[in-house]
């Protein structure tokens, strides 16, 4: 279906109020399967009932992409949203309901082979992977180490614009909101934070176009700065 499968979920699925049941209309009348077989896929995988008690991994992809548009997220975050627990359909049934290996390489090999097919924007198909390697951290940030977090924030060029974290922050509290029982507990204020306390640590460059052994030591000079005032382990 190509370009075609693109096309029908930006024109009938994201401008739906509900897209979840623009999903699920296509599941009952046997579309999906043809739209988005990956997605069709996550019918049936069960999930740990401590973190999910919504149901298998179709009902909480579901429910999270309504948040998506209820919050009125732009198509880059709506897919990432639609894709972010896609490695969940690669763990083998008698691992069910854990899926500790669901954000990993295989999984962004599936993201590179569904963006492909269905030919999905450059910025898109970018935050769809980010998004599959790094949702979980989104959860963990009152856990995680000022050099993890560092990690997370060179990953996403935080140094050059705002643009990827913000719509990773928009996907994970997509995917925090889209379970139940409905528990939130907002992140989002504390990634923000950090951030900007991040970005606040970046040395100034004395010189133009910097090789890169110097840009390695301003590399770790933010990292150290930012150890000293992010408030992290």
């Amino acid at each position: 279906m190509n370009s075609k499968a693109y096309d029908k979920i930006v024109t009938e699925a994201w401008v739906a109020d509900k897209p979840s049941e623009v999903f699920k209309s296509w599941l009952r009348k046997g579309i999906l399967s043809e739209v988005l077989p990956e997605i069709h896929g996550m019918v049936g995988i069960e999930q740990s009932d401590k973190h999910h008690q919504e149901g298998d991994v179709f009902n909480h992809t579901m429910m999270a992409i309504d948040v998506a548009a209820m919050v009125g997220a732009p198509l880059n975050v709506k897919f990432a949203v639609l894709f972010h627990d896609i490695g969940k359909t690669l763990t083998p049934k008698e691992e069910w309901p854990s899926h500790h290996n669901h954000c990993g390489e295989r999984a962004v090999k599936l993201i590179n082979t569904i963006g492909k097919r269905i030919r999905l924007p450059y910025h898109s198909h970018r935050l769809c992977i980010e998004v599959v390697r790094l949702h979980m951290h989104y959860h963990l940030v009152y856990k995680m180490s000022a050099n993890t977090i560092a990690k997370i924030f060179r990953m996403l060029e935080l140094n050059k614009c705002f643009d990827l974290f913000n719509a990773f922050v928009t996907a994970g509290i997509c995917d925090e909101l889209g379970r139940s029982p409905y528990i939130f507990n907002d992140k989002s204020g504390r990634w923000r934070e950090l951030a900007l306390k991040y970005v606040a640590c970046k040395p100034i460059i004395m010189v133009k176009n910097p090789c890169q052994a110097v840009k390695n030591i301003m590399v770790q000079q933010q990292i150290e700065k930012f150890k000293e005032i992010s408030g992290c382990k």
